[in-house]
This record gives C-alpha cells, sequence and structure tokens, in this order.
C-alpha cells in the first residue's frame, strides 16, 4: 500500500451497560463524521486509510473493512491493521477519539493516568480491560506505525474518579517488527485539562473543524509567506472558542497541518453611527507605504483584503476631515486572520474636532536579561530587555522565550489584546524546596540575579530540581570534590574513595513533602535513605553492589505506590539515578552511567574539570530533549566540540549515548549515525542490555538483550516486550523514556 497521511476515528455515542457513567452522549458521532469530512475533502486522505470505530451508521460509501465497533477488542484490532498496513508508509497520522474519559488513580503507573472508554465498559470496578490508556495509545502509533507527525484529538473527560480498577488492561502490542521512523512529531489537544469534566455541548469538535477549515486566527504565515493552519495556533482558537473550559495541547514540532488555498480573505465591515443613508465617505487602507482609498454612501461599507504583516491601518474622511474611530479602540495595525468590525463616529463638537484615541495600556516585561519574542501568526520578532516597558505591541499570541548561553531555558507563550497590560515574569521560581536551598546558598550575578554555581558554567535559569542534583551528584563523580568551590559546600556524596573495579549506584532525589523515602534492590527492602545536610528536600543513598543488572524500588508510603525501575551497575562507573517528586508522585527523571573520576574509563576520556559541569548539564539536556522527542544536539556553540570529542556522549554515559544513538536511528531510516554510536558503545564495558537491545534494530542477528532495557521504547521494540517482563506490562509507566513500574513492591508501613 501506498505511502500517505493515515487516520483512526472512534467516536462512542451509546454506553449501553455503563454504571456511573452516562448512558448516553449526543453528538460525539457527529464531530467524528465532520472530522472524517475534514480528512477526505481538505487533507485527501483516501478513504481506505481511515479506520473508524463507532456503534452507529457511518457515512455512506465508506469501505465496510475500515469500519470497527466501538468495543475495546473491535478499537484493538483497528489498531493492529493500522500497523499492519501503515508501518513505514505514513506521512502524517491524524487520531480522533470523542466520547468517554476518566482519570484513574489507585496503582495505576503514573498515579492519574487519562483512559479512554470503550462503549463495551460496566463500571470502574471491573472494566478496566475495557478501556485503553492515551499515553500507550500514543506510544503504541509511534513505535509501530511511525510518521512525520503525529496529531491526537481528544473530547473527553479527565476528571479523577474514586475506587478505580486495579489496572487497565494494557494493549500488549507484541510484534516482531517496528516502525523504523520513531522520532516524529506528535501534537496532543484535549478537550479539557487534567482532572477536570469535559461539558457534553462544549463545543470542541465544532471548534476544531473550524479551525481546521482555517477560521480566524487558527491559521497563519510560514516561513515562505504561505498561510496555514497551525498547530499551536489552532490550538489557541479552540481553547478561545470554547471558554470558560480550559483546553490542554502540547506539542514538539512545527505543526504545520492544512494550507489554506489562496484565495485567504477576511471581511472588512465599516460602520458609521448616526451618518445619513446619503452622506458620502473616503475610506483610506494603508498598508506600509501603500494607501488605497474607497468611497462609499450610507452607514455602512464592506470588503475582503488578504491576512497581512504587519497589518493595516485604516482612516475615514468626509469632506476631508478625519472620523473619530470608536472600535476597535486600538490604533494598532489589524492582520485581517480574522474578521473586523471597523466603527468610526462624528465626535459632538462636529467633523475634525475629536480627540485622537487615548493610548494602549503600557506592557510590563518583567523578566531576566533579554528575551525574545516571536508573534505565532505573523512571525514578527522582537528582543526586550526586563527594564523595558512595551507600548505598542500587536494583539495576538506571542512565543517568549529566555536564551542563556545559547539555550533557551525558559520558554512560554502569551495571549495579548488590546485591552489588558502584560504582566509577564521569566523568572518565577518553581515550587522545589531542593531548588530553592540549593540556590539561596549560591552567589547570584549581579547584573541577572541568576545563581552562578561555577566560572565555568554560565548563570543556571532552570528551576528544574532534576538539573541541580544531576549537577551536584556528576560533578562529584567526574572530578574530585574540592573541584568546586562554590559547590564544596553541598553534603552530595564524594566517590574519592572508589577503587578500581567496584560498581556503584548513587540514588539522589528531591521531595516537597516531610514523607520518609525507602528503597528496595532487587525486591529486598534496605531501609530509609539519607537527608543531604544542607539541601532541604534532598535524598540520597550511595551503594555498592555486583556488577550487572539490578531493579531498584523507591518508596514514599502514605502517597503513590513504590516506583520500580531497572538499572544497570559497572566497573570503575557510578549509577546516577535522579528522581524527584511531582504533585503527589515521584516521578524518574534521569539516569547516568558514569566513570569515576580518578579510575581508567574516566582517565581515558581526559576530561578537564572546565568541561565537567557543562558535560552534566548536556547530558541531563540530552536526556529532556529525548524526552520531549526533540533533536539531540547541545544548545550552546562552546558545548558542541565538546559533545562531539566525546561521541556523542557514548564514551561518557552509555546511557545517553543510547538515547542519541535511538534518536538519529528513529529520524534517519539508513542509521548511519546510529551505528557509529553503537560502534563506540560496543567498546565499552559497562554491557548494557540496551546496546544489544540497539543492536537487534540494526542488525536481526545480533545477541538478544540478556535483561530488561532501561529505555521504554527499546523494550517494546525488543522480544521482552510483552512477554518476558519481570512484572506485568498492565503496569508499564508510559509517558516517560524509562521503564518503569508501580507497586510492584510493597512499602514498610504499608
Amino acid at each position: 500500500m501506498a505511502s500517505g497521511p493515515r487516520a483512526l476515528i472512534i467516536a462512542i455515542e451509546n454506553y449501553p451497560g455503563a454504571q456511573g457513567l452516562a448512558a448516553s452522549l449526543p453528538g460525539t458521532v457527529r464531530g467524528g463524521l465532520d472530522f472524517y469530512g475534514w480528512l477526505r475533502d481538505k487533507k485527501a486522505v483516501p478513504a481506505e486509510n481511515i479506520h473508524v470505530c463507532c456503534n452507529e451508521a457511518w457515512t455512506a460509501g465508506h469501505p465496510a473493512n475500515r469500519i470497527y465497533a466501538a468495543k475495546r477488542d473491535a478499537i484493538k484490532d483497528a489498531i493492529l491493521d493500522l500497523i499492519s498496513e501503515g508501518q513505514d508508509k505514513t506521512t502524517e497520522f491524524f487520531c480522533f477519539f470523542s466520547g468517554h474519559g476518566v482519570a484513574l488513580r489507585s496503582d495505576l503507573p503514573g498515579g492519574a493516568v487519562d483512559v479512554l472508554v470503550a462503549s463495551d465498559f460496566r463500571n470502574i470496578q471491573i472494566s478496566g480491560d475495557r478501556c485503553i490508556r492515551f499515553d500507550e495509545l500514543v506510544d503504541v502509533i509511534t513505535v509501530f506505525v511511525g510518521g512525520s507527525d503525529l496529531y491526537f484529538f481528544v473530547d473527553a473527560c479527565r476528571n479523577v474518579l474514586p475506587n478505580a480498577a486495579q489496572k487497565v488492561a494494557s494493549l500488549a502490542i507484541d510484534l516482531e517488527n517496528t516502525a523504523q521512523l520513531t522520532r516524529p512529531n506528535w501534537y496532543k489537544l484535549q478537550s479539557t485539562v487534567p482532572g477536570e469534566v469535559a461539558a457534553i455541548h462544549s463545543g470542541f469538535s465544532d471548534a476544531l473543524l473550524k479551525g481546521l477549515n482555517g477560521a480566524g486566527r487558527a491559521k497563519g504565515f510560514d516561513e515562505n509567506g504561505d498561510i496555514w493552519v497551525k498547530f499551536d495556533l489552532l490550538a489557541s482558537y479552540v481553547k478561545k472558542e470554547i471558554r470558560p473550559q480550559e483546553t490542554d495541547g502540547p506539542q514538539n514540532g512545527p505543526g504545520l497541518m492544512y494550507q489554506v488555498p489562496p484565495p485567504v480573505e477576511s471581511e472588512c465591515k465599516v460602520h458609521v453611527e448616526d451618518a445619513g443613508a446619503a452622506e458620502e465617505f473616503d475610506f483610506t487602507i494603508r498598508l506600509g507605504i501603500t494607501r488605497e482609498t474607497r468611497k462609499f454612501t450610507g452607514p455602512d461599507f464592506s470588503l475582503a483584503l488578504p491576512p497581512a504583516t504587519p497589518g493595516y491601518r485604516f482612516e475615514l474622511r468626509q469632506g476631508g476631515a478625519a472620523l473619530e474611530q470608536s472600535a476597535p479602540a486600538s490604533t494598532k495595525p489589524l492582520d485581517l486572520f480574522e474578521p473586523v468590525v471597523l466603527k468610526f463616529r462624528k465626535s459632538a463638537g462636529g467633523l475634525g474636532s475629536a480627540s485622537p484615541p487615548a493610548p494602549p495600556p503600557l506592557r510590563r516585561l518583567s523578566a531576566v536579561g533579554a528575551v525574545r519574542m516571536r508573534n505565532v501568526a505573523t512571525g514578527e520578532r522582537m528582543t526586550v530587555h526586563g527594564s523595558e516597558e512595551l507600548g505598542v505591541v500587536r494583539s495576538g499570541r506571542w512565543s517568549v522565550e529566555l536564551p542563556v548561553d545559547g539555550r533557551v531555558v525558559r520558554k512560554t507563550v502569551v495571549d495579548i489584546d488590546d485591552d489588558s497590560p502584560l504582566d509577564l515574569d521569566l523568572d518565577t521560581r518553581v515550587a522545589s524546596r531542593a531548588a530553592a536551598s540549593i540556590e539561596s546558598q549560591l552567589p547570584a550575578n549581579p547584573g541577572t540575579g541568576l545563581p552562578q554555581p561555577s566560572e565555568t558554567l554560565a548563570d543556571l535559569a532552570e528551576r528544574d530540581p532534576a538539573m541541580w542534583l544531576s549537577l551536584l551528584a556528576g560533578s562529584r563523580v567526574l572530578a574530585p570534590r574540592s573541584t568546586f568551590s562554590k559547590l564544596r559546600k553541598f553534603e552530595v556524596a564524594s566517590f574519592d574513595d572508589v577503587g578500581a573495579g567496584v560498581s556503584s549506584v548513587y540514588l539522589i532525589g528531591a521531595i516537597e513533602s516531610e514523607q520518609p523515602l525507602y528503597y528496595f534492590l532487587d525486591e529486598q527492602y534496605q531501609g530509609p535513605l539519607l537527608g543531604i545536610e544542607g539541601i532541604d528536600g534532598a535524598h540520597h543513598i550511595r551503594v555498592e553492589n555486583e556488577t550487572g543488572a539490578h531493579l531498584v524500588s523507591i518508596a514514599m508510603p502514605g502517597t503513590e505506590p513504590p516506583l520500580t525501575f531497572p538499572t544497570w551497575l559497572a566497573p570503575d562507573r557510578v549509577t546516577v539515578a535522579v528522581f524527584e517528586q511531582q504533585g503527589e508522585r515521584l516521578e524518574f527523571a534521569h539516569q547516568y552511567l558514569l566513570p569515576v573520576h580518578h579510575l581508567s574509563a574516566a582517565q581515558r576520556l581526559n576530561i578537564r574539570p572546565w568541561e565537567v559541569l557543562r558535560i552534566i548539564r548536556m547530558l541531563c539536556t540530552a536526556q529532556k530533549q529525548f524526552r520531549d522527542g526533540k533533536v539531540i544536539r547541545p544548545g550552546a556553540r562552546m558545548d558542541r566540540p565538546i559533545w562531539d570529542r566525546l561521541t556523542a556522549a557514548a564514551r561518557l554515559d552509555p546511557i545517553t549515548g543510547v538515547m542519541a544513538a535511538l534518536d538519529a536511528l528513529g529520524r534517519d531510516r539508513a542509521g548511519a549515525k546510529a551505528r557509529r554510536s553503537l560502534a563506540a558503545l560496543r567498546k565499552q564495558d559497562s554491557a548494557l542490555p540496551d546496546v544489544d537491545a540497539l543492536a537487534g534494530l540494526l542488525d536481526k542477528e545480533a545477541p538478544k538483550p540478556g535483561s530488561v532495557p532501561i529505555l521504554r521504547e527499546l523494550l517494546m521494540r525488543s522480544p521482552f516486550y510483552p512477554k518476558r517482563l519481570p512484572y506485568p506490562a498492565d503496569r508499564l509507566e508510559y509517558g516517560t523514556p524509562w521503564t518503569c513500574w508501580r507497586g510492584e513492591v510493597t512499602a514498610p508501613g504499608t
């Protein structure tokens, strides 16, 4: 079957056996049909490439073998058919779900998990096998179908239900072949935010379809000047249309969804208050240095204009005298991405005597250093310093970035309108006891106010406790404790005393609660983690153990079930595992396999002292880039030679090296870069199971991994999944790059 776009539509209107959920959701099938129409009419997706799961009658003419029931098993059949027919033959993928959704708590992976409810659902106590985890669906499409851009639209509730089913059955897709290109851009637009319900008649589907067709500010210019529906603009448009209901729309790519064919025009209406039917007016349209005047008679006039940047200015005169513009009140240029009504009036004192409109309110920008701003629709860019006041700022959606040392360390999106002042602060501290405790003990750059952990590292703008702990722990592995004077005071573990041939694991994490933390090795309870003197909310433990594969569990009794993950210990290296508390649960953030500074593996790398902190920051950032589906590469120019010298981290940290290789392989069918990284990884003495799993993707005759891969993508693409797992696939955690389970060990006191 030829390559092209593909889609999965799940529209469920009736739940005949449901208990505790509404038995009928009017309008869901119509929403699915409207989305189907957009796929066929605007995206030209062939009907045979659209798999539909619906119990009600579908549109006439759709192939019968592409229509499935909306029961859970039938939905899985549709997914399997998609994989069979679309693996590595899919360019864009679109998924639309409209029906019941919930968030289940209990001992499910991730605490509260978004669940899509199939039509054969009965009740929450027994029907975990009649549901599909949304994050698993995303991962299955990513790993087994592949493609360049994957779009998911979900119109369903996300409220947390008590007394949840103990587990939601995994799709357990166990196929020999996975997709070659598994690092797509992904986009998710959900009709509500975590923990909230979605109104039955919220208007989400209607707003989505209007936006997909190019209504209003759901569209904008691309770099060539063509007009496209863009995902971020679409998400903003839908959010505005269905307020007060909030939406959730994360993405990791540019999201050019649909090129709106020319001519693209918006209606510009002109209304003159109290004008007589015979009165004549001159209406002037200005765009840059060009101007055009149109004459009209009577109180109303209308014309169509194409969107333009930086925007149009308008003027209305009668007998040579200017009339006052009463609406919109602002004198800003209008880009005409959406229709506008211009209202003019004659002032009480007569024509030409109207006072000029009041200037728009100043936009106060509160930020550290210089921030970059980009108008998402028009592409207009500007740089603003924190001390500046912004006067006239074009209304619309703006992307705002704070760059430090060549890296974008904070980013947000703001909607600016004509009526409200902008109070933007990119320097807001996150609620992290550990990060705040560390920062309070470091000197600050007097120019920016940002903490300076070392002269060898630029100001650290990230408020990420996992990065702070990575820097502290990693620097002690890669360098003697005395190397960094500003960090010497922190009582994290030192590895100056590690002997040759010893393998260690160092667990370090940040939590917000006062709960004790306990840890297990290979299901055996070991005891509590220790507080770190001088760092509020931080805990750690250093443990020496046998080389090879181990399972580590961390428990915080009274909150979420224990978190379990596989790890690997190697001689002359320290496995650093970093975790943090987010909300009520522990999250596994990073894992590094670092050579001890005074032993042979590190000596061969010839790491210079000034490079150490930059290296740790690069590794931490690379793992976050991998998690978010972004290309792994250093942001700071001076970091790139270091990264290249260490062969994309394969020689330094095999775990991050595998991530870099897997990222490269998921973007390049030939896998040339991945093969070079694999060759470097093969020279290490770590014997990571992920290296064998990676080799199996490049060579079917390669040895099979002897233990569970650390990275979940390699787990899903290896013979371990799901038959040889130490714990059930039902309890695997998705939405994370790591192989993790929850609730498989019993914490003390529970």
